[in-house]
């Protein structure tokens, strides 16, 4: 799945393009291949380290490397891939096109609930005077609510957002791409430029990786980059 825009690419790796597990002693190769299919063969790819946290990190150097212990990256370096894995957290991609600037987060519940999509939203404003307004955001594919079932702990967590909480013959399930769009409008993107993926990774299980699923960690590679 590739999403383009005037000049960012926004894209999602599938599980015919293998497993893009960091820990994965094939992955390297697998993201090589991956990157060439796509087009950006030979660019530096920085991947976040994941930590299910709202940690975010500006990119400045163009050098592939991982970061550890951050969740969501930001530059405004060109032809740099900023990357994340996923296995059912939400892909969000964003994108100031007046400043030339994206930005990668990788949102689980647990992200979502700590307000990683704030956080990031507002280090681009910090950093490179982005107007929220004008901001694009790309979901790519992530567990979708029918799927995402919960328990009390978590379910509670959201209350604040009753309209992505629901239940049904006594289980509980959140609509994770709801509560993303309720929090990203708070931030002031506009509805309109909010494009959320209905492609679940748990339903389509020859399409893409399910941890949830599988009960497996194999993973997508998720990326996004600013061109020329």
């Amino acid at each position: 799945m590739i999403k383009k825009y005037k000049h960012a690419v926004f894209g999602t790796s599938e599980m015919a393009d293998g497993n893009m597990s960091l820990n994965y002693s094939s992955a390297a190769a697998s993201r090589r291949k991956y990157f060439r299919k796509v087009g950006l063969d030979g660019l530096p790819v920085v991947s976040a380290g994941l930590a299910d946290g709202s940690r975010v990190r500006i990119v400045k150097n163009k050098r592939s490397q991982i970061i550890k212990g951050v969740d969501a990256l930001i530059t405004n370096e060109k032809d740099l891939i900023l990357s994340i894995t996923t296995a059912d957290c939400l892909p969000v991609g964003l994108y100031d096109q007046d400043n030339g600037a994206v930005g990668i987060i990788h949102a689980g519940w647990r992200g979502l609930e700590k307000g990683i999509i704030g956080q990031t939203i507002t280090a681009m404003i910090k950093e490179y005077g982005t107007k929220p307004r004008k901001l694009k955001m790309f979901v790519g594919p992530f567990i979708q609510k029918s799927h995402f079932e919960v328990k009390n702990d978590v379910f509670s967590k959201f209350k604040k957002y009753p309209e992505a909480r629901m239940e049904i013959n006594f289980k509980k399930y959140i609509d994770l791409g709801l509560v993303a769009t309720i929090q990203a409008g708070e931030f002031g993107i506009a509805k309109g430029n909010i494009n959320i993926s209905k492609k679940c990774t748990h339903r389509l299980r020859h399409r893409y990786f399910s941890f949830r699923r599988d009960g497996v960690l194999r993973t997508m590679i998720n990326f996004i980059v600013c061109r020329d």
